[in-house]
Protein backbone atom coordinates (compact mmCIF):
# COMPACT_ATOMS: atom_id res chain seq x y z
CA UNK A 1 0.00 0.00 0.00
CA UNK A 2 2.67 2.39 1.20
CA UNK A 3 4.74 1.30 -1.98
CA UNK A 4 2.05 2.20 -4.45
CA UNK A 5 1.30 5.62 -2.77
CA UNK A 6 5.02 6.66 -3.33
CA UNK A 7 4.97 5.47 -6.75
CA UNK A 8 1.85 7.53 -7.32
CA UNK A 9 4.21 10.07 -5.65
CA UNK A 10 7.20 9.91 -7.56
CA UNK A 11 4.58 9.62 -10.57
CA UNK A 12 3.03 13.14 -10.09
CA UNK A 13 6.29 14.76 -9.31
CA UNK A 14 7.78 13.85 -12.94
CA UNK A 15 4.39 14.43 -14.19
CA UNK A 16 4.52 18.29 -12.83
CA UNK A 17 8.06 18.53 -13.61
CA UNK A 18 7.45 18.19 -17.24
CA UNK A 19 4.44 20.60 -17.15
CA UNK A 20 6.15 23.29 -15.29
CA UNK A 21 9.42 23.14 -17.72
CA UNK A 22 6.52 24.32 -20.60
CA UNK A 23 3.98 26.38 -18.74
CA UNK A 24 6.02 28.35 -15.93
CA UNK A 25 6.32 31.37 -18.03
CA UNK A 26 2.52 31.73 -18.16
CA UNK A 27 1.49 30.11 -14.18
CA UNK A 28 4.20 33.30 -13.45
CA UNK A 29 2.05 35.74 -15.41
CA UNK A 30 -1.22 34.43 -13.92
CA UNK A 31 -0.16 34.58 -10.36
CA UNK A 32 1.51 38.09 -11.16
CA UNK A 33 -1.85 39.15 -12.32
CA UNK A 34 -3.76 38.23 -9.21
CA UNK A 35 -1.53 40.82 -7.48
CA UNK A 36 -0.92 43.63 -9.62
CA UNK A 37 -3.60 45.86 -10.52
CA UNK A 38 -3.59 48.78 -13.01
CA UNK A 39 -5.55 50.89 -10.50
CA UNK A 40 -9.36 51.92 -11.62
CA UNK A 41 -9.78 55.49 -11.29
CA UNK A 42 -13.23 57.34 -10.19
CA UNK A 43 -14.05 60.76 -11.23
CA UNK A 44 -16.70 63.43 -12.18
CA UNK A 45 -18.83 63.29 -15.11
CA UNK A 46 -21.70 65.65 -14.09
CA UNK A 47 -22.99 67.46 -11.50
CA UNK A 48 -26.79 68.89 -11.17
CA UNK A 49 -27.91 69.54 -7.26
CA UNK A 50 -31.62 70.40 -8.93
CA UNK A 51 -31.65 66.97 -9.61
CA UNK A 52 -32.39 64.03 -7.02
CA UNK A 53 -30.53 61.09 -8.83
CA UNK A 54 -31.69 57.63 -7.86
CA UNK A 55 -31.35 55.33 -11.00
CA UNK A 56 -29.43 55.80 -14.13
CA UNK A 57 -29.35 53.06 -17.37
CA UNK A 58 -27.05 53.39 -20.69
CA UNK A 59 -28.97 52.13 -22.88
CA UNK A 60 -27.55 49.86 -25.75
CA UNK A 61 -27.78 53.18 -28.22
CA UNK A 62 -25.76 54.42 -26.11
CA UNK A 63 -28.58 57.37 -24.21
CA UNK A 64 -28.05 58.01 -20.62
CA UNK A 65 -31.50 58.05 -18.68
CA UNK A 66 -31.63 59.61 -14.79
CA UNK A 67 -34.75 59.44 -12.93
CA UNK A 68 -35.38 62.15 -9.93
CA UNK A 69 -37.43 59.93 -7.86
CA UNK A 70 -39.09 62.72 -5.44
CA UNK A 71 -40.01 65.09 -8.40
CA UNK A 72 -41.49 62.04 -10.42
CA UNK A 73 -38.85 63.27 -13.74
CA UNK A 74 -36.92 61.27 -16.33
CA UNK A 75 -34.25 63.32 -17.93
CA UNK A 76 -31.26 61.96 -20.73
CA UNK A 77 -28.09 63.15 -21.09
CA UNK A 78 -27.29 65.32 -23.53
CA UNK A 79 -23.69 67.36 -24.10
CA UNK A 80 -22.81 66.88 -20.45
CA UNK A 81 -26.29 68.31 -19.47
CA UNK A 82 -29.48 66.93 -18.04
CA UNK A 83 -32.23 67.21 -20.50
CA UNK A 84 -36.02 66.82 -19.15
CA UNK A 85 -38.14 64.29 -21.29
CA UNK A 86 -40.84 63.68 -18.68
CA UNK A 87 -42.28 65.13 -16.05
CA UNK A 88 -45.33 65.18 -13.90
CA UNK A 89 -45.09 61.44 -11.78
CA UNK A 90 -45.59 61.08 -8.47
CA UNK A 91 -42.50 59.28 -7.97
CA UNK A 92 -40.23 57.19 -10.84
CA UNK A 93 -37.67 54.54 -10.00
CA UNK A 94 -35.65 51.51 -12.02
CA UNK A 95 -35.30 51.31 -15.70
CA UNK A 96 -34.39 49.11 -17.84
CA UNK A 97 -34.04 49.17 -22.16
CA UNK A 98 -35.75 46.91 -24.91
CA UNK A 99 -32.81 45.62 -27.77
CA UNK A 100 -34.08 48.68 -29.79
CA UNK A 101 -33.16 50.84 -27.13
CA UNK A 102 -36.24 52.26 -25.97
CA UNK A 103 -36.35 53.06 -22.01
CA UNK A 104 -38.80 51.67 -19.89
CA UNK A 105 -39.19 53.19 -15.93
CA UNK A 106 -41.23 52.36 -12.84
CA UNK A 107 -44.40 54.58 -11.64
CA UNK A 108 -45.61 54.27 -8.09
CA UNK A 109 -47.03 54.34 -5.79
CA UNK A 110 -49.39 53.88 -9.11
CA UNK A 111 -47.62 50.42 -9.67
CA UNK A 112 -47.53 51.17 -13.52
CA UNK A 113 -44.85 50.71 -16.37
CA UNK A 114 -44.27 53.62 -18.59
CA UNK A 115 -42.03 53.36 -22.38
CA UNK A 116 -40.14 56.23 -23.68
CA UNK A 117 -39.75 55.59 -27.64
CA UNK A 118 -37.37 57.35 -30.00
CA UNK A 119 -39.55 60.51 -30.79
CA UNK A 120 -39.92 61.39 -26.70
CA UNK A 121 -43.06 60.02 -26.90
CA UNK A 122 -44.24 58.22 -23.44
CA UNK A 123 -46.61 55.04 -23.34
CA UNK A 124 -48.33 53.27 -20.82
CA UNK A 125 -47.08 49.81 -20.69
CA UNK A 126 -48.58 47.93 -17.59
CA UNK A 127 -50.65 48.29 -14.75
CA UNK A 128 -51.17 46.31 -11.39
CA UNK A 129 -47.77 46.63 -9.79
CA UNK A 130 -47.23 48.18 -6.70
CA UNK A 131 -43.68 49.96 -5.99
CA UNK A 132 -41.88 48.56 -9.47
CA UNK A 133 -38.24 49.96 -9.32
CA UNK A 134 -35.35 47.75 -11.33
CA UNK A 135 -36.28 45.55 -14.67
CA UNK A 136 -34.21 43.05 -16.63
CA UNK A 137 -34.93 42.20 -20.34
CA UNK A 138 -35.82 38.71 -20.57
CA UNK A 139 -33.67 36.36 -23.24
CA UNK A 140 -36.24 35.62 -25.94
CA UNK A 141 -36.76 40.51 -25.59
CA UNK A 142 -40.56 39.23 -24.53
CA UNK A 143 -41.29 40.39 -21.03
CA UNK A 144 -39.40 42.50 -18.96
CA UNK A 145 -38.46 40.59 -14.65
CA UNK A 146 -39.31 43.84 -12.76
CA UNK A 147 -38.28 44.04 -8.87
CA UNK A 148 -41.52 44.88 -6.79
CA UNK A 149 -40.29 47.10 -4.07
CA UNK A 150 -42.70 47.46 -1.65
CA UNK A 151 -44.18 43.59 -2.73
CA UNK A 152 -40.73 41.53 -2.16
CA UNK A 153 -41.32 39.81 -5.42
CA UNK A 154 -40.17 39.69 -8.72
CA UNK A 155 -42.80 40.16 -11.85
CA UNK A 156 -43.32 39.21 -15.38
CA UNK A 157 -44.25 42.45 -17.29
CA UNK A 158 -45.08 41.66 -21.35
CA UNK A 159 -44.28 43.65 -23.36
CA UNK A 160 -46.74 43.23 -26.40
CA UNK A 161 -49.74 43.24 -23.81
CA UNK A 162 -49.00 44.69 -20.26
CA UNK A 163 -50.00 41.29 -19.20
CA UNK A 164 -48.46 40.96 -15.39
CA UNK A 165 -47.65 37.56 -13.72
CA UNK A 166 -45.54 36.50 -10.77
CA UNK A 167 -42.73 34.99 -10.77
CA UNK A 168 -41.12 35.26 -7.35
CA UNK A 169 -42.93 36.41 -4.07
CA UNK A 170 -41.16 36.87 -1.21
CA UNK A 171 -38.73 33.98 -0.81
CA UNK A 172 -36.29 35.93 1.51
CA UNK A 173 -36.59 39.10 -0.87
CA UNK A 174 -36.91 42.13 1.65
CA UNK A 175 -36.75 45.31 -0.33
CA UNK A 176 -35.64 44.12 -3.57
CA UNK A 177 -33.81 47.13 -5.48
CA UNK A 178 -31.50 45.95 -8.57
CA UNK A 179 -31.66 42.95 -10.65
CA UNK A 180 -29.72 41.76 -13.89
CA UNK A 181 -29.14 38.95 -15.68
CA UNK A 182 -26.26 36.06 -15.01
CA UNK A 183 -24.34 34.70 -18.08
CA UNK A 184 -26.45 31.46 -17.96
CA UNK A 185 -29.29 33.33 -17.60
CA UNK A 186 -30.20 33.48 -13.77
CA UNK A 187 -31.35 36.71 -11.97
CA UNK A 188 -29.46 38.71 -9.15
CA UNK A 189 -31.40 40.93 -7.08
CA UNK A 190 -30.11 43.26 -4.65
CA UNK A 191 -31.91 43.88 -1.32
CA UNK A 192 -31.99 47.17 0.12
CA UNK A 193 -33.82 46.23 3.18
CA UNK A 194 -31.90 42.73 4.25
CA UNK A 195 -28.54 43.63 2.90
CA UNK A 196 -28.83 40.08 0.70
CA UNK A 197 -28.20 39.54 -2.88
CA UNK A 198 -30.33 36.69 -4.24
CA UNK A 199 -30.03 34.36 -7.24
CA UNK A 200 -32.83 33.26 -9.11
CA UNK A 201 -32.96 30.25 -11.56
CA UNK A 202 -35.01 30.42 -14.56
CA UNK A 203 -37.29 27.85 -12.86
CA UNK A 204 -38.12 30.50 -9.65
CA UNK A 205 -35.80 28.54 -7.15
CA UNK A 206 -34.19 31.33 -5.19
CA UNK A 207 -30.89 30.62 -3.37
CA UNK A 208 -28.36 33.30 -1.52
CA UNK A 209 -25.33 34.17 -3.84
CA UNK A 210 -22.33 34.56 -2.04
CA UNK A 211 -22.16 35.35 2.05
CA UNK A 212 -25.43 35.32 3.86
CA UNK A 213 -25.37 39.52 4.39
CA UNK A 214 -23.35 42.33 3.33
CA UNK A 215 -23.13 46.32 5.02
CA UNK A 216 -24.79 49.03 3.84
CA UNK A 217 -28.29 48.79 2.22
CA UNK A 218 -27.79 47.06 -1.31
CA UNK A 219 -28.53 49.75 -4.06
CA UNK A 220 -28.91 48.96 -8.22
CA UNK A 221 -26.80 46.12 -9.77
CA UNK A 222 -24.98 46.33 -13.06
CA UNK A 223 -22.84 44.10 -15.04
CA UNK A 224 -19.86 44.72 -16.90
CA UNK A 225 -17.05 41.90 -17.93
CA UNK A 226 -19.14 39.02 -16.34
CA UNK A 227 -18.43 40.72 -13.18
CA UNK A 228 -21.33 42.72 -11.47
CA UNK A 229 -21.13 45.85 -9.23
CA UNK A 230 -23.33 46.61 -6.65
CA UNK A 231 -24.26 49.99 -5.01
CA UNK A 232 -23.80 50.01 -1.16
CA UNK A 233 -25.56 52.89 -0.07
CA UNK A 234 -25.18 52.89 3.62
CA UNK A 235 -21.55 51.88 3.18
CA UNK A 236 -20.78 54.32 0.54
CA UNK A 237 -18.74 52.15 -1.65
CA UNK A 238 -18.61 50.03 -4.93
CA UNK A 239 -18.66 46.38 -4.84
CA UNK A 240 -18.06 43.42 -6.98
CA UNK A 241 -19.08 40.09 -7.21
CA UNK A 242 -17.88 37.38 -10.32
CA UNK A 243 -19.92 34.48 -11.39
CA UNK A 244 -20.13 32.64 -8.25
CA UNK A 245 -20.38 35.12 -5.72
CA UNK A 246 -17.01 36.22 -4.57
CA UNK A 247 -17.03 39.86 -3.49
CA UNK A 248 -14.77 42.38 -2.86
CA UNK A 249 -14.58 46.36 -2.35
CA UNK A 250 -13.67 47.57 -5.63
CA UNK A 251 -14.41 51.71 -5.16
CA UNK A 252 -14.94 53.64 -1.93
CA UNK A 253 -13.11 54.08 1.12
CA UNK A 254 -16.21 53.57 3.20
CA UNK A 255 -15.79 56.81 4.17
CA UNK A 256 -18.34 59.36 3.27
CA UNK A 257 -17.73 62.01 1.17
CA UNK A 258 -16.87 63.50 -2.44
CA UNK A 259 -13.67 62.78 -3.27
CA UNK A 260 -12.10 61.42 -7.05
CA UNK A 261 -8.50 59.44 -7.90
CA UNK A 262 -7.78 56.04 -7.02
CA UNK A 263 -10.64 54.14 -6.80
CA UNK A 264 -10.10 52.68 -3.03
CA UNK A 265 -9.18 55.97 -1.88
CA UNK A 266 -11.94 57.50 -3.67
CA UNK A 267 -14.95 59.14 -1.33
CA UNK A 268 -19.09 58.18 -2.51
CA UNK A 269 -21.90 59.67 -0.49
CA UNK A 270 -24.88 57.26 -0.54
CA UNK A 271 -24.57 55.48 -4.15
CA UNK A 272 -28.02 54.24 -5.00
CA UNK A 273 -28.36 53.48 -9.09
CA UNK A 274 -25.29 52.01 -11.05
CA UNK A 275 -24.66 51.19 -15.02
CA UNK A 276 -22.46 49.67 -17.29
CA UNK A 277 -21.76 51.05 -20.64
CA UNK A 278 -22.51 49.03 -23.98
CA UNK A 279 -18.52 48.32 -23.87
CA UNK A 280 -18.82 47.03 -20.56
CA UNK A 281 -15.24 49.01 -19.58
CA UNK A 282 -16.75 52.19 -17.65
CA UNK A 283 -19.41 52.46 -14.78
CA UNK A 284 -21.83 54.99 -13.97
CA UNK A 285 -22.70 56.02 -10.39
CA UNK A 286 -25.52 57.95 -9.03
CA UNK A 287 -25.18 59.55 -5.34
CA UNK A 288 -26.64 62.44 -3.12
CA UNK A 289 -25.67 66.08 -4.38
CA UNK A 290 -26.84 65.40 -7.87
CA UNK A 291 -23.54 64.17 -9.20
CA UNK A 292 -22.98 61.58 -11.54
CA UNK A 293 -19.39 59.78 -10.94
CA UNK A 294 -17.71 57.17 -13.07
CA UNK A 295 -15.09 54.45 -12.80
CA UNK A 296 -12.80 53.19 -15.87
CA UNK A 297 -10.66 50.64 -16.91
CA UNK A 298 -12.84 47.85 -15.53
CA UNK A 299 -11.27 45.07 -17.56
CA UNK A 300 -7.95 45.71 -15.56
CA UNK A 301 -9.39 44.64 -11.94
CA UNK A 302 -7.29 42.07 -10.41
CA UNK A 303 -8.42 38.37 -9.90
CA UNK A 304 -10.12 37.88 -6.91
CA UNK A 305 -8.63 36.26 -3.72
CA UNK A 306 -9.97 32.98 -1.98
CA UNK A 307 -12.20 33.84 0.87
CA UNK A 308 -12.89 31.18 3.49
CA UNK A 309 -14.47 32.20 6.68
CA UNK A 310 -12.21 32.04 10.01
CA UNK A 311 -14.66 29.88 11.96
CA UNK A 312 -13.48 26.60 9.84
CA UNK A 313 -10.45 25.06 8.13
CA UNK A 314 -10.59 24.45 4.50
CA UNK A 315 -7.92 22.58 2.63
CA UNK A 316 -7.65 21.08 -0.24
CA UNK A 317 -4.74 19.22 -1.97
CA UNK A 318 -2.50 18.90 -4.36
CA UNK A 319 -3.02 21.87 -6.07
CA UNK A 320 -2.59 22.42 -9.20
CA UNK A 321 -3.80 19.15 -9.82
CA UNK A 322 -4.07 15.98 -13.48
CA UNK A 323 -6.77 13.98 -12.31
CA UNK A 324 -8.07 14.44 -8.23
CA UNK A 325 -8.38 16.64 -5.42
CA UNK A 326 -8.08 16.05 -1.33
CA UNK A 327 -10.56 17.53 0.56
CA UNK A 328 -10.19 18.49 4.47
CA UNK A 329 -13.12 20.28 6.07
CA UNK A 330 -13.51 20.91 9.76
CA UNK A 331 -16.05 23.30 11.48
CA UNK A 332 -14.58 24.53 15.01
CA UNK A 333 -18.87 24.46 15.90
CA UNK A 334 -21.41 21.89 15.61
CA UNK A 335 -22.26 21.56 11.65
CA UNK A 336 -24.18 18.59 9.97
CA UNK A 337 -24.47 19.10 6.16
CA UNK A 338 -21.39 20.49 3.41
CA UNK A 339 -22.11 20.85 -0.11
CA UNK A 340 -19.71 21.25 -2.34
CA UNK A 341 -20.15 23.30 -5.95
CA UNK A 342 -17.19 22.99 -8.72
CA UNK A 343 -18.06 25.47 -11.30
CA UNK A 344 -16.02 27.05 -14.07
CA UNK A 345 -14.93 30.61 -14.68
CA UNK A 346 -18.18 31.08 -16.45
CA UNK A 347 -20.19 30.36 -12.89
CA UNK A 348 -21.61 27.24 -14.02
CA UNK A 349 -21.96 24.64 -12.00
CA UNK A 350 -20.49 21.42 -13.50
CA UNK A 351 -20.40 19.06 -10.38
CA UNK A 352 -22.39 19.02 -7.03
CA UNK A 353 -21.96 16.68 -3.77
CA UNK A 354 -23.60 16.51 -0.30
CA UNK A 355 -21.97 15.03 2.42
CA UNK A 356 -22.72 14.25 5.99
CA UNK A 357 -19.95 15.60 8.73
CA UNK A 358 -18.32 12.88 10.54
CA UNK A 359 -17.42 15.18 14.23
CA UNK A 360 -17.74 18.35 12.19
CA UNK A 361 -15.30 17.06 9.35
CA UNK A 362 -15.42 15.53 5.99
CA UNK A 363 -12.11 14.00 4.48
CA UNK A 364 -13.19 13.22 0.52
CA UNK A 365 -11.51 12.87 -2.56
CA UNK A 366 -12.49 14.40 -5.13
CA UNK A 367 -12.04 13.32 -8.89
CA UNK A 368 -11.50 15.35 -12.10
CA UNK A 369 -10.60 13.24 -14.70
CA UNK A 370 -13.17 14.68 -17.19
CA UNK A 371 -12.82 17.87 -16.17
CA UNK A 372 -10.64 19.94 -19.21
CA UNK A 373 -7.77 21.83 -18.23
CA UNK A 374 -8.33 25.18 -17.01
CA UNK A 375 -8.99 27.09 -13.90
CA UNK A 376 -12.45 26.14 -11.33
CA UNK A 377 -14.00 27.47 -8.16
CA UNK A 378 -14.76 24.95 -5.68
CA UNK A 379 -17.66 26.27 -3.24
CA UNK A 380 -18.41 24.86 0.03
CA UNK A 381 -21.67 25.07 1.78
CA UNK A 382 -22.44 24.33 5.51
CA UNK A 383 -25.93 23.73 6.48
CA UNK A 384 -26.92 25.94 3.99
CA UNK A 385 -24.82 28.60 4.47
CA UNK A 386 -22.17 30.13 2.16
CA UNK A 387 -18.71 29.33 3.55
CA UNK A 388 -16.10 30.25 0.92
CA UNK A 389 -14.19 28.69 -1.50
CA UNK A 390 -10.94 27.61 -3.53
CA UNK A 391 -9.46 27.68 -6.71
CA UNK A 392 -8.19 24.59 -8.64
CA UNK A 393 -5.80 24.64 -11.55
CA UNK A 394 -6.85 21.27 -13.72
CA UNK A 395 -3.29 19.94 -15.32
CA UNK A 396 -3.37 17.51 -18.50
CA UNK A 397 -0.99 14.75 -19.04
Amino acid sequence: MHFAYLKYSNAYFYRMIIFLKFHLPFLVLYFFSIVYCHGQKVGTYLIDSTVNMESITWSPNGKIYVLDFKSGSVYRVEKDTLKLIVTGFEHVSGGGTDLQGNFYFGVHPQGKIYRINHDDSVELIAIGLYAPVGLQLSNNSEFFYVVDFDNNSVKKVWIADGKVEDFVINQGLRGPDGIVAKTDGNLLVANFTNNRIHEIALNGEVRYFGEHSYEGNMGYIAKASNYFYVASVSGHTIERFDQIGNRTKFAGSGIKGYMDGNALDAQFSKPRGITSNPAGDTLLITEEGGRIRYITELQNYPIIVEDVKANSIFKIFPNPTFDWINVDFKCESDCQIVKLEILNTSGKIISKQTYQTINNEIHKDLYLPKFSAGLYFLKLYVDNEYVGFKKIVKLIY
